[in-house]
């Protein structure tokens, strides 16, 4: 993620199945995703805890999470 979130032209993130196998997700950079206007997560497993900071994807419009097994609460 921490190379992904500094592609300038980037508008579509989808991460499927197995695509990340770590239990926190962060986003925290103020600039982080500048363009990025849909996420998508699909079936990322092991997903517990998924933090955005301040001013991190600011064009986000549309975000499309499917089922993540040890995804409690989002905060």
């Amino acid at each position: 993620m921490l190379t992904l979130d500094k592609l300038p032209h980037l508008q579509v993130l989808k991460l499927k199945q197995n695509s990340y196998s770590g239990r926190k997700l962060a986003c925290v950079c103020s600039c982080g995703f500048p363009e990025l206007k849909v996420l998508h997560l699909k079936s990322i497993c092991w997903l517990e805890e998924w933090t955005i900071g301040a001013g991190a994807m600011p064009k986000l419009g549309s975000i499309i999470v499917n089922p993540c097994a040890y995804w409690e609460k989002a905060s």
